[in-house]
């Protein structure tokens, strides 16, 4: 889902799902899942970019170490610079040499790149060679795996392809936070019509209403703003 930055929002989340909130268009590394992640050698580097602004550069330095020691202290680390941006349909997406060495640092890995809230890809190069986009339509996300190569060599991916339509997914994550809540639902059933049932219908507890009207980003909720909350008074906030 997409929101605007510099303001609050109310949202809502069903149990299996964790909030979690990224800066569009500045690129997110991370690494598949193990169970020692700060220990792991970071053999495939996975760098995650949400959609950014049209022709605003993003940019995100990784540092490394050997995670075990002070070597750092003295110069021992490196660090990768990834780099966005969008043009149009293209999006180019950079991975610099690593510059810097410290004990125990890997001389290749490979990469993944993932591009979430997009549309399928109609082209990829990697390098400006032709490559190829898995794509995951659920998540309206694009993969493109790139082989091991030296650590200290860049790569340069370029892909044509558009942002997915932002409204689709709000309405994708409004269905499965309603379904989470409610196992009733009827066929046809939209946020804004279950909305107008319950309310019509009563008899449910004010907190199911709260939710159903939170799912929709609307809500009337008190807020202390002083430090600490100390001698602060709440006052009523309306979220839409």
């Amino acid at each position: 889902e997409k929101f605007k930055g510099e303001r609050e929002a109310l949202v809502a989340a069903e149990i299996n799902e964790f909030p979690m909130y990224a800066k569009a268009g500045t690129p997110i590394p991370m690494q598949p899942y193990t169970q020692r992640m700060a220990t792991t050698p970071l053999k495939d580097l996975v760098v995650r970019v949400f959609p950014g602004e049209e022709g605003k550069a993003g940019k995100f330095t990784l540092y490394e170490d050997d995670g075990l020691t002070t070597e750092y202290m003295s110069g021992k680390f490196a660090t990768t610079e990834l780099t966005y941006l969008r043009k149009g349909k293209s999006v180019e997406v950079g991975i610099s040499p690593a510059k810097g060495a410290y004990t125990g640092q890997l001389k290749a890995r490979s990469y993944t790149i993932e591009l979430p809230c997009t549309k399928k890809a109609v082209s990829v190069k990697v390098d400006g060679k032709p490559a190829k986009a898995e794509y995951d339509a659920k998540t309206r996300m694009n993969i493109i795996n790139i082989d091991e190569r030296p650590v200290t060599k860049g790569v340069k991916i370029v892909v044509n392809v558009e942002e997915a339509d932002p409204a689709a997914a709000v309405k994708d994550a409004q269905m499965r936070r309603l379904k989470a809540m409610m196992k009733d639902l009827k066929p046809g059933d939209t946020l804004l019509s279950v909305i107008e049932r319950e309310t019509k219908a009563g008899g449910r507890e004010s907190k199911f209403n709260d939710t159903l009207f939170a799912i929709a980003g609307l809500g009337l909720f008190e807020k202390n703003e002083a430090y600490y909350l100390y001698k602060g008074v709440p006052a009523p906030y309306f979220y839409a």
